[in-house]
């Protein structure tokens, strides 16, 4: 019995064998299948602005602007013109008033802490003609505080101040006198280069009147234009880029 089991046995497995041979061969012979890879796309590209001078460079208007903590020092030519019912005089002469204008000369000297504000003060000469005949010279020095619009390189402002009027000349005609005074007014700076100022002042100078009425004082008109030499720290000047070159084909 044993022996006709392995002889039944015998061909079974000698079938098993040749269909694992047959499937292995069948599987060797097929092409490995290979999954297949996208093709890399090109990243999208985002518009770049090129660089704007007008960003990069001021303007003309804000190249030049007032500093802070800086320094004005300058000289100033202009027209004084006193009220005919100015107080300016000895009280004992027969005085006959100055003629309607005189020219003037001066030095000013100012300390701005912000660009916006500042303090100055100033020393004026002017040789004045008398009616009667004759000149008298008329000193002024004031000191005032200045409010500025310090944006750019055209500077409109407003000052308030005050000092001292004394004026000298012959006995008979004048006499020495000294009065105080007060003045109010404004005008405009152009800066021309980043140290260089021009400025034009329009003001209205109040010192005593003939007679007993201090509420109404006289008024001198002053037109002056002068030039100026801006000092102190200066922004630090930041170097612009190059544009990038344009990207490769």
């Amino acid at each position: 019995m044993h022996r006709s089991a392995a002889l039944l046995l015998g061909p079974l497995a000698a079938i098993a064998v040749g269909l694992a041979l047959r499937s292995g061969l069948a599987l060797a012979a097929e092409p490995a299948v290979v999954p297949e890879v996208a093709e890399p796309t090109a990243a999208p590209t985002v518009p770049v602005d090129e660089p704007d001078p007008e960003r990069t460079e001021p303007t003309w208007f804000r190249r030049y602007t007032p500093r802070r903590n800086g320094w004005e020092l300058g000289a100033f030519v202009g027209v004084w013109a006193p009220s005919d019912r100015i107080e300016l005089y000895d009280l004992d002469v027969d005085f006959r008033g100055y003629q309607a204008a005189a020219a003037e000369l001066g030095l000013r000297a100012g300390y701005y802490p912000l660009r916006h504000f500042g303090l100055e003060g100033e020393l004026a000469f002017i040789p004045a003609g008398l009616e009667a005949g004759g000149a008298a010279l008329v000193f002024s020095a004031r000191a005032q505080g200045v409010l500025q619009l310090g944006i750019g390189r055209v500077v409109p402002f407003v000052l308030l101040g005050g000092g001292v009027l004394t004026v000298r000349g012959d006995a008979d005609d004048v006499g020495l006198d000294a009065d105080e005074a007060l003045h109010v007014g404004g005008g405009v700076k152009l800066y021309v280069t980043r140290d260089l100022v021009v400025r034009l002042d329009v003001r209205d100078m109040m010192s005593p009147r003939q007679g007993l009425e201090p509420i109404a004082p006289a008024h001198q008109l002053e037109v002056l234009v002068g030039v100026s030499w801006a000092l102190g720290p200066r922004r630090r000047r930041i170097p612009v880029a190059p544009p990038a070159p344009p990207p490769g084909p």
